[in-house]
């Protein structure tokens, strides 16, 4: 089925914008992998399953029902602006609220940390204990 070139081009357009929201996304992930090294297999996941969710309804909504090559493209090139534009400086600014968001929560994770370790020798000691008493118990 045709479609107009007046549809085509409103479809590359928001195809474009679906590509540099994508791209966006990327970036805001690409921030928290940057501070939280032990999150990036779980927000590649994260990324990898929310960019299939976003091309399907691009499909569906933008395209009516169809992915045509036209915006497959489109997309392409709203991800290639927005790298170009303005990724760099949204990652300064991201990886600066980010880092302010780990400053506040210092003392907390310290104090995590803090119990984290005063319970691990809590239970090595009643593991101690408990070993103890197994051993009282099988030869008394």
């Amino acid at each position: 089925m045709e479609q107009p070139v007046a549809m085509q081009s409103a479809q590359f357009a928001l195809a474009a914008a679906c590509g540099a929201a994508l791209a966006l996304w990327y970036d805001v992930l690409r921030a928290l992998r940057r501070r939280a090294r032990w999150l990036r297999v779980p927000l590649d996941l994260l990324f990898f399953l929310s960019a299939l969710a976003f091309l399907l309804l691009e499909a569906l909504y933008v395209g009516r029902g169809q992915f045509r090559i036209f915006m497959g493209a489109g997309t392409a090139l709203g991800a290639a602006f927005w790298f170009l534009s303005a990724s760099g400086p949204f990652l300064r600014a991201s990886g600066a609220f980010f880092g302010l968001i780990s400053r506040i929560f210092a003392p907390v994770r310290a104090g995590m940390r803090r119990l984290a370790e005063k319970t691990k020798k809590l239970f090595a000691f009643y593991k101690k204990f408990d070993m103890i008493v197994q051993s009282i118990a099988f030869w008394g």
